[in-house]
């Protein structure tokens, strides 16, 4: 397809700063029966060996892995009555009170899941239902997030936030649950640290220089193999360049847009401005100039 041919690939590789798991990528060029196919990107597989190699466990017939599916979670190994029980609990728990968060970490990796929530609100991840997450009940228990399909990324400059915060799923083209972040934002600890979070990110690896780098310099990797790839499917290296420059725009507008979104959304005075997203709104004054 006429596109950048590394949107996801990139985008996903943003969570190597965190401790959420993603797909590492590989250039690759494809023949077919000694045919031309293409420059691809060779992607790791999510399977409950890699989240096992991962995270250090063992026996991956232990891991307890779901996945999105037509607005709900299906069981890819194990069960979903876990993780349906622990959102009915959610649902019904106050969130106010600091115990219930304190309750709630021994069955949710929280910092995980608020890094996830992160990653996917800078995106503007569009097509939502591609969730995957796990636990393994011979470890700790705790539910964790994999960064997974960012294709229908990158792509609409939505209040991300905002659509975050607002009941019945999150989603445009796909939906998934978020119950448990409305929940955790009721309690102003986590509130405050997954807006502190959030700042750190997009002064440091969610910056517009920073990701505009990573899409400049996978451009660069694969610019040859482009050459070759337009050409087998029959689009131009013009269309390819003008898809990349557009990316690259987005990164570099994106962290400007999405603060400010987070001041009108969340209602944030200009102390509380400061002291979440002080150091990334000076990254976006430097990188002006």
């Amino acid at each position: 397809s006429q596109k950048t041919h590394m949107r996801d690939s990139v985008l996903t590789s943003l969570a190597a700063d965190t401790n959420v798991m993603y797909q590492e990528t590989e250039l690759t060029v494809l023949y077919v029966n000694g045919v031309y196919w293409g420059e691809y990107n060779l992607r790791e597989r999510i399977s409950v060996e890699s989240i096992a190699q991962f995270e250090g466990w063992s026996d991956p017939d232990d891991v307890v892995l779901l996945e999105g599916s037509g607005g709900g979670l299906r069981a890819i190994q194990g069960s979903t009555s876990a993780y349906a029980k622990l959102i009915a609990q959610v649902k019904k728990q106050d969130f106010t009170d600091d115990a219930t968060v304190e309750a709630l970490r021994a069955y949710v990796d929280i910092e995980n899941y608020l890094d996830y929530v992160a990653l996917q609100i800078y995106t503007s991840n569009q097509d939502l239902n591609n969730v995957r997450c796990y636990c393994n009940p011979r470890e700790d228990g705790r539910w964790k997030w994999i960064l997974f399909d960012l294709d229908l990324s990158f792509e609409v400059d939505a209040n991300s936030i905002s659509r975050w915060l607002q009941s019945g799923g999150v989603g445009s083209v796909t939906s998934q649950d978020n119950t448990l972040f409305i929940a955790l934002m009721k309690n102003a600890n986590v509130r405050k640290y997954f807006l502190k979070r959030m700042g750190e990110l997009l002064a440091t690896t969610l910056s517009g220089d920073h990701v505009a780098e990573l899409f400049t310099e996978r451009g660069l990797a694969m610019y040859n193999e482009m050459e070759y790839t337009t050409a087998r499917w029959g689009w131009t290296m013009s269309t390819w360049k003008k898809k990349v420059a557009k990316v690259i725009e987005f990164a570099k507008a994106r962290p400007g847009k999405l603060i400010g979104y987070f001041k009108t959304t969340m209602k944030l005075s200009d102390a509380e401005m400061e002291e979440y997203f002080g150091d990334a709104m000076r990254a976006i004054q430097n990188a002006k100039g």
